[in-house]
C-alpha cells in the first residue's frame, strides 16, 4: 500500500460502502431524500455512486491518483448535496453532515493520496 495515511482513506471508504447499503435499506434515508426533493433518477444512482467511491478509495491505496480523483468526485458530490439543502431552505444545522464529509474527503485527499502522487 502506497498511501501516506491509509487509515483515513479506509475510514472514508468503509463509510461510503456502509452508506450505500443504508441508502437502499433505511426508511429514514428515504424520508430524508423525500424531504430534500431528490429526484427518482438521482436516487437510483446514489447507492452505486457511494459503493464505487468506497471501492475507488480502496483502489487508491495502491494507485494514489485514483484516490485523488475519487476524493475530488466526493467533494463535488457533497457540494451538490449542500445545494439540495439550500434548495429546501434548511436550517444551518442540516448542512453539517454534508459539510463535515466534504471536509473529510478533502483531508483524505491531502494526507492519504496527494503525498504519493
Amino acid at each position: 500500500m502506497q498511501a501516506h495515511l491509509p487509515v483515513l482513506a479506509l475510514v472514508l471508504a468503509i463509510f461510503q460502502i456502509v452508506d450505500s447499503v443504508a441508502c437502499v435499506t433505511l426508511p429514514q434515508i428515504r424520508a430524508e431524500l423525500d424531504r430534500l426533493r431528490c429526484p427518482p433518477e438521482v436516487r437510483r444512482v446514489l447507492p452505486w455512486l457511494k459503493l464505487t467511491s468506497g471501492l475507488g478509495l480502496i483502489a487508491g491505496l495502491w494507485v494514489p491518483l485514483i484516490g485523488v480523483v475519487v476524493c475530488l468526485a466526493l467533494v463535488i458530490y457533497f457540494v451538490i448535496a449542500l445545494s439540495f439543502h439550500q434548495r429546501v431552505e434548511d436550517r444551518w444545522v442540516r448542512y453539517l453532515p454534508a459539510t463535515a464529509m466534504m471536509l473529510f474527503a478533502m483531508v483524505v485527499m491531502l494526507v492519504s493520496f496527494i503525498p504519493e502522487v
